[in-house]
């Protein structure tokens, strides 16, 4: 998120009813492409808005990180890969500036060069002892070393907002004096060359702006041009990332028509408004209203939605979904429930779905929690979405499954679908993974039937169209990437097969 001339109470996605001469110049071209412009509204601040059509699956820009490195209060990590230790018999030493690193070549990885001339040149000596702090601060470290690096990039990096002012008022301000600015400043001895100020700026600017990168490897990156795209919990662009590279890839979800906001969501989409929105309030200090937030049921997806504990069988919805601090109602018997208590009992759920692992425990699960939540509330939802894959691959293999099981399976990966097409539409990994698994459930399915050609061949046809709407998302990952490879194994086997099978029943 670019600089917003916004309050915190702010609102998200720019909408095309906003009157154009409230916004003001668009800005430098170092923001636009022949598919987007820079535009400025005096609420939204800077946002990218498409100039043509752009069809789902287009590429809408590709970054390279302006800077990355390791998650804040994150594990120790290798400086040159980011990827964790398994214990510390594994770590190395950079040669030259002595910091960890798990192999010789992360000693001159692009994430870890500059810094380690920096390091050495200014005489910063690796910690003798390992903190999680120190390794929120390289990243820290890597911006401010801009300053003398590249002023250019300090520049950019500058433009983006940090809401200093906000943040004095958190305890996360004072967490990053001894975490952070301590550390830099003082331990690692560098008050010549960077302010309190500063680091504080380079602090904020990464909690607001930064995306979380990595899969086996997770860390953090700014992206400047990314980050001038409009937050929306519908967002109509999806990203696809290099882990190795750090390229973000940034690509059209749906059809886009001109003049229309590029919008990218900021938390877990598959979570609830009410998470949502509590996760943006306090980590990109803006509210969100799009028109999924507005709706205490999530456009029918009811990911929030309980049931009443009173009466048995009405839905408890949040009818304040925008002011998260209204009594939800009980649509049935009208009771009403204070927030406090919905968190509470969500607080307890959650932590049971941490423990509970293995396919007989999962629908155990979904059982017992069956009389407090929406079928489609986050929790179990969370739990439904880890089946549909986890059937045919956990234990028993697909082809061997046993009817009651394969169905079973076919059933959740339906029901999941239907979500992802409400709160998730279009072109995403989410959506290609769970296509991939229903595919091939309906192939194993279509087998065991016993049915003339012509149904059995409209059956088969439909399951194609779902495989090669998987190949097409699972094809624009990075081509090391375990879904790269599914894309591919499913193209140039599943697909060869599958169509051959339904030539024979013309």
């Amino acid at each position: 998120m670019g600089r917003k001339k916004r309050s915190s109470k702010a609102k998200s996605e720019p909408t095309n009813s906003e009157d154009k001469s409230d916004l003001g110049q668009s800005s430098t071209g170092e923001y636009e492409s022949d598919l987007f412009t820079c535009e400025v509204s005096p609420i939204y601040g800077r946002f990218l808005q498409s100039r043509v059509e752009i069809k789902k699956g287009t590429i809408i820009l590709s970054e390279k990180f302006l800077i990355a490195g390791p998650q804040r209060s994150g594990d120790v990590c290798c400086v040159g890969c980011h990827s964790n230790f398994e214990s510390p018999q594994d770590r190395k030493s950079c040669p030259l500036c002595s910091w960890p690193i798990c192999s010789d070549a992360c000693a001159d990885t692009a994430f870890h060069r500059d810094e380690c001339k920096f390091f050495v040149q200014k005489h910063v000596k690796a910690p003798t002892r390992f903190g999680n702090s120190d390794f929120g601060s390289v990243t820290v470290l890597r911006g401010l070393m801009l300053k003398y690096q590249n002023p250019e990039k300090w520049k950019v990096l500058m433009q983006l907002e940090a809401h200093n002012e906000i943040r004095k008022n958190l305890p996360l301000w004072r967490e990053n004096v001894i975490n952070v600015v301590d550390v830099i400043l003082r331990d690692w001895e560098l008050r010549e060359y960077f302010t309190p100020e500063e680091v504080h700026t380079v602090c904020g600017i990464l909690e607001v702006n930064a995306f979380e990168l990595g899969d086996k490897v997770s860390y953090r990156g700014i992206y400047p041009k990314a980050a001038m795209m409009a937050h929306s919990c519908l967002p109509n662009t999806t990203r696809f990332e290099n882990p190795y590279s750090g390229i973000l890839e940034l690509r059209a979800a749906v059809d886009i028509p001109p003049g229309e906001p590029l919008t990218i969501c900021y938390a877990f989409s598959l979570e609830a408004t009410a998470q949502r929105r509590l996760m943006m309030s306090e980590t990109k200090f803006f509210e969100c209203s799009c028109k999924r937030c507005n709706d205490p049921r999530e456009l029918g997806s009811n990911l929030g939605t309980l049931i009443c504990q009173i009466c048995k069988v009405g839905d408890v919805i949040n009818i304040g979904a925008v002011e998260y601090c209204q009594n939800w109602v009980c649509q049935s018997c009208g009771s009403k429930i204070p927030t406090a208590a919905i968190e509470s009992q969500l607080l307890i759920w959650k932590e049971v779905l941490d423990r509970v692992q293995e396919i007989p425990n999962c629908e155990k699960f979904l059982q017992n929690c069956k009389a407090l939540f929406h079928p489609t509330h986050y929790i179990p939802f969370d739990v439904k979405f880890n089946l549909c894959q986890a059937y045919g691959r956990e234990g028993t293999p697909l082809e061997s499954l046993t009817e009651e099981d394969l169905d079973r399976k076919l059933e959740l990966c339906r029901e999941v679908m239907k979500i992802l097409d409400i709160v998730t539409p279009g072109y995403t990994v989410t959506r290609g993974l769970v296509l991939y698994e229903l595919q091939a459930a309906e192939v194993i399915k279509a087998r065991r039937l016993r049915c003339k050609g012509s149904i059995l061949r409209r059956k088969l046809q439909l399951t194609l169209k779902n495989l090669q709407e998987c190949i097409s998302i699972l094809e624009m990952c990075h081509p090391e990437s375990i879904e790269y490879e599914i894309s591919q194994a499913a193209k140039e086997e599943t697909l060869v097969n599958l169509t051959k099978w339904i030539s024979t029943l013309r």
